[in-house]
């Protein structure tokens, strides 16, 4: 897959997640890059509800609809480039357009928007006629064997720094007991 300007693999990398890593944009605000980054005019330029690490919006440009992505790290872009690229053909990940640095200091990405609507929406409505559809999807993802090895996060080369699922929680955690609760509620988390 081709990408306008992807940045350097892994660039970002990190062994252990960040909470929660979102800094608030503006539509005006998105609305102004989106116009400086194309030739074009843009339009239909919306926020998108939730996403806990990431703000969305969705956008129109040249006849077909993109979503725009802003982060302060770009791991979570850069697994869903991973993920296209090497599973795209097996369930459906959205195309990822181009993946930069935006003010210097985060991070965008922007991929074809998806056909259809969110469950989210569908559940609002009491509709839950998708449920057949997540279930073939999540058989679908655990007939994909797993990249790389190791367990915990995947560096570049698909290697994780742990040898067992036992030894990344209990570093994670920083405890011995992985059911020492009072120890797992204290994570931020």
């Amino acid at each position: 897959t081709s990408t306008k300007g992807i940045i350097g693999p892994y660039s970002m990398h990190r062994k252990e997640p960040t909470p929660v890593a979102k800094r608030e944009i503006t539509t005006e605000e998105a609305a102004k890059f989106l116009a400086e980054y194309y030739s074009k005019e843009i339009s239909n330029v919306e926020g998108l509800e939730g996403g806990k690490h990431s703000k969305a919006f969705s956008y129109t440009y040249d006849g077909h609809n993109f979503i725009i992505r802003f982060n302060v790290e770009s791991r979570g872009f850069l697994k869903d480039k991973f993920a296209f690229e090497h599973f795209g053909d097996k369930i459906p990940i959205p195309k990822i357009i181009d993946l930069n640095t935006y003010e210097g200091n985060m991070y965008f990405c922007i991929t074809l928007k998806a056909a259809g609507e969110t469950a989210r929406d569908q559940y609002k409505r009491e509709d839950f006629s998708s449920i057949p559809l997540l279930y073939d999807a999540i058989e679908n993802i655990a007939k994909i064997p797993a990249p790389g090895t190791g367990y915990g996060y995947l560096d570049q080369d698909s290697k994780a720094s742990y040898r067992s699922s036992a030894e990344y929680m209990q570093r994670l955690y920083r405890t011995k007991d992985l059911f020492d609760w009072d120890q797992i509620f204290k994570i931020p988390f």
